[in-house]
């Protein structure tokens, strides 16, 4: 399946594409989770205080979907 990853404030290091990208595509097994999303970039669990998927709060254990959208917030993100 492929979702869309958005890495906010300093997770956007885990970028493939480097840390100005965007949005990235990620392609995982059919039945990944979110869990299995950040263990695929590298993201350790600490470093991610709220996760959204779609928009909707969402939490490690979340099954994805092909075509989701996740969002990754760190603790202290903005500006």
């Amino acid at each position: 399946m492929r979702v869309s990853v958005k890495l906010v404030g300093p997770l956007r290091r885990y970028y493939r594409g480097g840390p100005s990208t965007r949005w990235e595509t990620a392609v995982l097994a059919d039945d990944a989770g979110v869990a299995d999303l950040m263990t695929d970039y590298g993201i350790p669990g600490e470093k991610v205080h709220m996760i959204h998927v779609n928009r909707l709060k969402a939490d490690r254990h979340h099954r994805l979907a092909d075509g989701d959208q996740v969002w990754l917030i760190p603790l202290a993100a903005g500006g």
